[in-house]
């Protein structure tokens, strides 16, 4: 229905000036609100409170608390919060581990607690509600905060980093890399090297996103933030040559013009400057190896990525729409770079852009290519 309703709004934008096409744009106004009014009821139908879910832990962590001599309460707040089953059902794995993380490496034992002067049993809160067009979860312990230090030590040891400085942000997300563990020993609940990079791929594949909040003896946060539904998506239309793009909303922060001047000025690296900072930029023409010229004038989408600045190069940005997410077939040259696909109004096929996997692959390709004369 939303994909037949956009297909004749497209329609009637073609028509001549005059009352008719005045009175059939009125009324199609007035079929987009009824067919926002539906698909509305009709979302609410599919979405449930969280509170079960999140209740289910309180063995989780009575038995693990037990197993590491450690006292804890777990605190459920926002149980009321209502979000798609569909997300619910994949929820469960992710914020398992992420409990399990927290028992292990953040809160301190009984005694340790005792000698900073805290109360002997640590906490666990789970927190949910509604963000805007997001869900938000969180997983907070009132533990000791994340060892930056021995974070940074045990990446260099892995050759995961050099002697760069990072930031706070990057150290939290060395975290979620494969095989990353600062445990010295190998127990039930950590030291093998798994649970928060799969965390993360699960998350992801929800379209989701993690943020680290942490300090020192205070304790730390994990916040994921999720879509509504899974069903729909709210993105920012582009368009390269003859293809289609949707590029979630959520990531998107601005979009700027590419001028001749611009690239002059970065003499043949792709970086712009944007109120005074430098933001680096991926050719999306040139990633998808699409042919043609591009125009005069390029446009750039501002994307969010882990913490950093990316901007995605495209012919030009057409403007928001909502897309209905088709799932995309197997054999699909490059899916990795696209999260699903949608049919637009005229009944073109547009690509729903997976922007961190992208963002990923292009760093990969630029750390393992052989310089060529110009620095993407």
């Amino acid at each position: 229905m939303v994909i037949s309703q956009a297909h004749v709004l497209q329609m009637s934008r073609d028509l001549e000036e005059g009352s008719f096409a005045e009175e059939m744009l009125a009324v199609l106004d007035r079929l987009e609100r009824n067919t926002r009014s539906l698909q509305g009821q009709i979302m609410n139908i599919c979405m449930i409170p969280i509170g079960p879910m999140l209740h289910q832990y309180h063995r989780v962590v009575r038995d693990l608390g037990i197993a590491q001599g450690k006292k804890i309460e777990l605190v459920i707040r926002g149980e009321e919060t209502e979000i798609d089953k569909t997300i619910v059902e994949k929820l469960n794995d992710p914020l398992k581990h992420m409990i399990r993380n927290s028992i292990d490496h953040g809160l301190e034992s009984i005694a340790e607690r005792l000698s900073q002067g805290k109360e002997e049993a640590g906490t666990i809160t789970l927190s949910a509600y509604q963000e805007g067009g997001s869900i938000v979860i969180e997983v907070a312990d009132d533990g000791k905060g994340l060892d930056k230090e021995a974070i940074i030590a045990k990446a260099k040891k892995l050759g995961l980093v050099g002697k760069e400085e990072l930031g706070d942000e990057q150290v939290h997300s060395l975290i979620f890399r494969p095989g990353f563990s600062t445990s010295e020993s190998v127990t039930d609940l950590s030291g093998r090297g798994v649970g928060m990079d799969v965390v993360k791929r699960n998350i992801e594949a929800l379209r989701g996103q993690i943020q680290i909040s942490t300090e020192c003896n205070v304790g730390t946060t994990f916040r994921l933030r999720l879509p509504l539904t899974m069903a729909i998506v709210d993105g920012v239309l582009v368009h390269i040559a003859q293809s289609h793009f949707v590029l979630p909303i959520a990531q998107v922060e601005e979009c700027v013009e590419l001028t001749p001047e611009n690239v002059e000025e970065a003499h043949g690296r792709y970086y712009f400057s944007l109120r005074g900072k430098l933001i680096p930029y991926i050719r999306l023409r040139e990633y998808f190896d699409i042919e043609g010229e591009p125009p005069f004038i390029e446009q750039i989408v501002i994307v969010g990525v882990e913490g950093e600045r990316i901007g995605l190069v495209v012919d030009e940005v057409i403007g928001d729409v909502q897309t209905v997410i088709k799932p995309l077939g197997i054999g699909r040259i490059k899916a990795e770079n696209f999260s699903g696909a949608t049919i637009m109004g005229n009944g073109d096929v547009a690509f729903i852009l997976d922007v961190l996997n992208v963002v990923r692959r292009a760093q990969d390709s630029e750390r393992s290519s052989i310089p060529r004369g110009n620095n993407r």
